[in-house]
């Protein structure tokens, strides 16, 4: 049987993000449906098909049988990204993993850094996690938006590296030299105009104590939420979504909402920190929802 896949909606969200003639590793493969389908239509120039299960294997292998494409894709049961020759491979689809896994793959596989190396993520769980991970490590979020599959709302990811590993120690080490030769001249001339400055800075705190009071309390509203959303990696990704407009988001949000609210009410009872966190996370959901 050779008839035409047909992805469903949050497989066909991934595959519109993967360019023509790349090489694709599909980690986590499952089934195989994605690789069989990008297979079908000479979509790739390569595509390896992973899993850390031989059974999930067996399937996917079955599926690629099914719509004869076996010859098109290379099969490997491995731990994440193990089993994929990165000299060989220019775009990494993890799909359906926890977001925690997904980060643990990454890790393992520090050449997913590299300049161009393209990651199309959609974590099951922990989605704020791994893009605040994602950010911290310098990996570039070059988009985001919603799928909704089978009555359930999904975050597809789509990030790149932004250089080599080698590069990326080489300008820290420039950077501190840098910063320390910046340092010693700076400290001399602190020194040379020290006694200026004091006085100059004493006659411009009497001048300006007033006016920088009067600042302080009109932004102090604003510094806080701009803070507030900079430390928090969920609305961060959400403002993302928002940005684009995507028809979506409010529904994630609601769904976001009512989960957090039940594991609030679960947990409220012995006021231990994961429920004052639930709280503090379901506070800015509903924020964020009041200024859309």
């Amino acid at each position: 049987m050779d008839h035409k896949i047909k992805l469903p909606p949050r497989l066909k969200v991934i595959a519109g993000y993967i360019e023509r003639d790349a090489c694709v590793a599909d980690v986590g493969t499952d089934h195989g449906l994605l690789p069989a389908y990008l297979a079908q239509n000479s979509l790739t120039r390569s595509i390896t098909a992973t899993d850390i299960s031989a059974g999930s294997l067996r399937a996917a292998l079955r599926t690629a049988e099914k719509y004869a494409v076996t010859d098109k894709i290379t099969f490997a049961v491995a731990d994440g990204l193990e089993g994929v020759e990165e000299t060989e491979t220019d775009t990494v689809v993890a799909a359906g993993l926890g977001g925690e896994t997904i980060i643990g793959i990454l890790k393992n596989a520090p050449w997913t850094k590299k300049n161009g190396v393209r990651l199309i993520l959609q974590p099951q769980t922990k989605t704020e996690i791994l893009y605040g991970w994602l950010t911290a490590e310098g990996y570039i979020i070059r988009d985001a938006t919603l799928a909704r599959d089978k009555g359930r709302l999904y975050i597809v990811i789509l990030a790149e590296g932004s250089g080599t590993a080698e590069q990326n120690t080489a300008a820290a080490n420039t950077a501190a030299v840098n910063t320390a030769i910046a340092n010693t001249a700076a400290a001399n001339t602190a020194i040379a105009n020290t006694a200026i400055a004091n006085t100059a800075a004493v006659n411009t705190a009497i001048a300006n104590t007033a006016a920088e009071q009067s600042t302080a309390v009109e932004n102090a509203a604003t510094e806080e939420l701009t803070v507030r959303v900079s430390l928090d990696p969920e609305i961060e990704l959400l403002s993302l979504l928002g940005a684009k407009q995507n028809p979506l988001l409010s529904a994630y949000v609601e769904e976001q909402i009512k989960r957090t609210y039940k594991a609030v009410k679960g947990t409220q009872k012995s006021r231990s920190p994961v429920s004052a966190e639930l709280e503090g996370k379901l506070r800015r959901l509903k924020e964020f929802m009041e200024a859309q």
